[in-house]
């Protein structure tokens, strides 16, 4: 299966492009669809439903998944909401074009992560995700704020992600094969939505992947061929584990990914 896992400071980071059909369709559900719309603690799967947009978000479209926040409770399209530690998800307003949106936080306590995860059926030949992202505080550690997990056949993980700090944007691949690289960007002004692409093109070669933000395109990565036999790609959204313990609060909406087979 495949997952999706999604003020005045500065910060780093990765984008994903997305859309939006029913969970029987595509991922797995599970049984958290009675998760508060005002937050929800803990890992609980998520039922998926196919409800229309009321603003003409993306899930008006005909994308792969999506979410813009506005009609269902937290993480009810979703396979999973994961936290941990000090980590918090919750649906607050205002949100990019409707009336809520997803807000992430952590306190900085070691191990703290609060995420939404999709997972997908695989394989797949690109992933694109999208989502609008604003920062709301950031410290001088690196926050993984936006993944796609890939994991080719040979590999423990193989990691596209977008990580940001008070001083840096970061475009990393983490490969348990290959080992780390990484772009390092400009650092980026917070508090206001800047719409973030994440392209993975696995196959046909050469791989890569591809960072935009606001439409331009900032950064691209090489991806090893072997990608194109990717197992269970999926998707994580939110603020992920930082092994330094990060303080951040991001806020997100109108997520979409589109993927070809």
């Amino acid at each position: 299966m495949r997952s999706i896992v999604v003020g005045a400071a500065v910060l780093a980071g990765i984008g994903l492009a997305a859309s939006c059909k029913s969970y029987g369709e595509q991922g797995e559900s599970g049984g958290a669809a009675d998760a508060a719309a005002d937050g929800a603690t803990g890992s609980t799967d998520a039922s998926s439903t196919d409800v229309d947009s009321p603003n003409g978000g993306p899930c008006d479209g005909g994308a792969t998944f999506c979410d813009d926040f506005e009609m269902d409770p937290l993480g009810a399209r979703w396979s999973r909401v994961a936290t941990a530690s000090s980590g918090q998800v919750a649906l607050q307003s205002p949100g990019h074009s409707g009336g809520r949106a997803l807000r992430a936080s952590t306190t900085g306590a070691q191990g703290a992560e609060a995420s939404l995860i999709q997972t997908f059926a695989g394989p797949a030949r690109s992933i694109v995700c999208t989502t609008w992202m604003k920062v709301e505080n950031l410290s001088s550690t690196l926050s993984p704020v936006m993944d796609i997990h890939i994991l080719p056949p040979g590999y423990s993980d193989y990691v596209v992600a977008l990580y940001l700090s008070t001083t840096t944007t970061r475009f990393f691949r983490l490969s348990s094969v290959e080992g780390t690289t990484q772009n390092d960007l400009a650092a980026l002004q917070t508090g206001t939505w800047l719409e973030v692409r994440l392209d993975a093109r696995l196959s046909p070669p050469p791989a890569s992947a591809t960072l935009f933000l606001d439409g331009t395109q900032v950064a691209q990565l090489p991806l090893a061929d072997a990608v194109a036999n990717a197992v269970m790609p999926s998707l994580e959204l939110g603020i992920g584990v930082s092994p330094a313990g990060a303080q951040a609060t991001i806020w997100y909406d109108d997520v979409s990914c589109d993927l070809t087979k």
